[in-house]
């Protein structure tokens, strides 16, 4: 409730103070009420209960807690330690001034242990999500970056070791409309370029080959003849 409640200052009895503590009690599953005091219009204590000891720094708490709620024709909340102390003014009607307050105390530690459990289960469910989401993404990069790569880079360390231009035959990487799928068809090209090369090298080989073959064979021939001329030569002699 906020604002000044319109009613005369309660008649203390203890059934009024057990009256108000079984309506606190279903007001919340965390918060407990502690204490509970009436003030009149001067903001002395005219009467109250409470269920444990209360401190004198609380009881101050609550005097001081009552005379704000009067002066300032509304409900105030203040936090003292893990209790909350929380002062309604009350009056005739809300244009007649305050006649008095009733402060109560709360215990709020087992409000801020459900917090503070909450707080914690959030962020650990917020790590784990991050944690999942990264693994989610290495495993995408993996699959989508870093695999195709070195299938690439195996390829490529095959034919620098075997010294055989050979295509790469993946379709799974040529096929690709990204940059290692552009990266797979060039690196292909280049192969084919150099298996063609390869090709043209091996042939012009034989070539030389086979006209060196040739020349042997001239050149044997030449050197039968010399004999044989040469021979003639001193036989007519």
């Amino acid at each position: 409730m906020t604002g000044v409640q319109p009613c005369a200052l309660p008649i203390l009895t203890a059934s009024f103070f057990a009256d108000l503590e079984k309506a606190a009690d279903g007001q919340s599953a965390y918060n407990t009420l502690v204490a509970v005091a009436a003030y009149d219009r001067r903001a002395a204590r005219i009467g109250g209960s409470s269920r444990e000891a209360i401190e004198p720094g609380q009881i101050d708490a609550m005097g001081v807690a009552a005379r704000a709620a009067m002066e300032r024709h509304s409900q105030t909340i203040e936090r003292v330690g893990d209790r909350l102390v929380v002062s309604t003014p009350l009056a005739a009607d809300e244009a007649a001034p305050p006649t008095g307050a009733v402060t109560t105390v709360w215990n709020t530690s087992a409000a801020d242990a459900a917090i503070r459990a909450e707080t914690i289960t959030k962020a650990a469910q917020a790590v784990v999500g991050s944690l999942l989401l990264m693994l989610v993404v290495m495993i995408t990069l993996d699959r989508c970056l870093v695999a195709p790569v070195k299938r690439l880079q195996t390829h490529a360390r095959t034919i620098a070791r075997a010294r055989d231009a050979r295509a790469l035959e993946d379709d799974g990487l040529t096929a690709r409309r990204d940059e290692i799928g552009e990266l797979a068809r060039a690196f292909d090209a280049m192969i084919r370029d150099i298996a063609e090369g390869q090709a043209r090298l091996a042939a012009q080989a034989r070539e030389l080959q086979g006209r060196n073959a040739q020349l042997d064979t001239a050149l044997a021939n030449m050197s039968q003849g010399l004999c044989m001329y040469r021979s003639e030569e001193h036989t007519s002699e």
